[in-house]
């Protein structure tokens, strides 16, 4: 069986605190005789922004303990963090805080976590994906832009999704995430079934499987 695994898998595996360490822990370590498939665009773009988006909320922390006014989110560097990293380091830094009275102490376990964090990353990429596939250059702009219209303003989904759906039709292969939400048969049906030419271009429709489920 080939498992297109979504980012989040990826994320999970490498973060011990989040909800699906565990399983997803089993899942990719009951690997056996099946291939874990990456997109291109996770690995080589969507991935390494996410990294750094990380690593400029450490800064953020850090210029935070150093300065009692400091408001997160107000650097230069910050410009690249959405709302949502924002209030994820606001709460980071709160936990982190009240926790350790040493402002030294409590930036070092938040660089910790995320070194480890990052190398956990790496680790899987080079130890568990047995392939790359569909360079971002190739993803379909008229498949992307069909699933964006119903993802919007999620492009990261776009994108990763017409990978999946687009090598499919190459090799059969199970689309595998946590998001319930966007990641479903009906998006799949709206954005391609239903289209007047997509439909004939992907014919094969992926099933997509939940960790939730595992």
């Amino acid at each position: 069986m080939n498992w297109f695994l979504d980012m989040c898998i990826l994320i999970s595996y490498a973060e011990p605190a989040d909800k699906f360490h565990n399983k997803v822990n089993k899942f990719i370590n009951s690997k056996g005789a099946d291939y874990y498939l990456a997109c291109c665009y996770i690995i080589d773009e969507n991935l390494p922004k996410w990294i750094k988006r990380k690593k400029v909320a450490l800064l953020e922390i850090k210029r935070s303990l150093e300065n009692s006014s400091y408001i997160i989110g107000t650097s230069t560097e910050s410009n690249i963090l959405y709302k949502e990293d924002i209030a994820d380091t606001k709460k980071i830094l709160n936990y982190v805080s009240t926790k350790y009275k040493d402002k030294s102490e409590a930036y070092n376990k938040v660089k910790i976590n995320q070194d480890i964090l990052i190398n956990n990353l790496n680790y899987f990429i080079k130890k568990f994906i047995d392939k790359k596939v569909v360079p971002v250059k190739e993803i379909d702009f008229e498949l992307r832009s069909s699933l964006f219209s119903y993802l919007t303003p999620n492009d990261s989904d776009a994108k990763t999704l017409a990978s999946g759906i687009q090598y499919r039709q190459i090799e059969n292969l199970v689309l595998f995430t946590g998001d319930k939400n966007d990641w479903t048969k009906e998006l799949l049906e709206s954005a391609i079934v239903y289209h007047p030419t997509l439909n004939k271009k992907y014919s094969k429709i992926p099933e997509i499987k939940y960790i939730q489920e595992m």
